[in-house]
C-alpha cells in the first residue's frame, strides 16, 4: 500500500510535465519571434502627380530595417529605406500611391508576418 502513496504522485507529475509539452506550454513561447512593439505614423504629400505616402518611426523597440515593408494595396511592395541597416525613433520612409490606397507597414519575423500600422491616403483631388 505505502508504494502506491509513492507512486501515484510520481504518475501524475511525469504526466503533467509530459502534457505541458505536448500542449506547448513547456516551451515557453521562446522558439516564435515577439513583433516589436513600436508605433508608426502616416503623413501624406500630395502632388498634381502622385501622393507619397511618409512613414514615421514615433517610438518604441529599435528594429531591423530588412525585416519591414510599406505595403500598398494595389500590390506595390518597398522595403524600408535605412542607412544603417536599424529603425529607431524619428527614421522615416516613403513609397508613392494613389489618392484612396490603403498603406500597411509590415514587419516580417522568422515564422510570421505582422502589420505594425495602417493608413489610407487622401483621395486624390478633383
Amino acid at each position: 500500500m505505502a508504494v502506491l502513496f509513492i507512486l501515484i504522485p510520481i504518475v501524475v507529475i511525469v504526466a503533467a510535465v509530459v502534457a505541458s509539452f505536448v500542449l506547448g506550454m513547456g516551451s515557453g513561447g521562446s522558439d516564435v519571434a515577439m513583433a516589436p512593439q513600436a508605433s508608426f505614423s502616416f503623413e501624406y504629400e500630395q502632388t498634381p502627380e502622385v501622393v507619397v505616402a511618409v512613414v514615421t518611426h514615433d517610438g518604441g523597440d529599435t528594429i531591423s530595417a530588412e525585416q519591414l515593408t510599406i505595403e500598398v494595396a494595389d500590390g506595390q511592395t518597398v522595403g524600408w529605406n535605412s542607412d544603417d541597416g536599424e529603425v529607431t525613433v524619428g527614421d522615416q520612409s516613403s513609397v508613392s500611391v494613389e489618392g484612396g490606397a490603403e498603406v500597411s507597414l509590415v514587419w516580417h519575423g522568422d515564422d510570421q508576418t505582422t502589420v505594425l500600422a495602417r493608413s489610407t491616403a487622401p483621395a486624390g483631388e478633383s
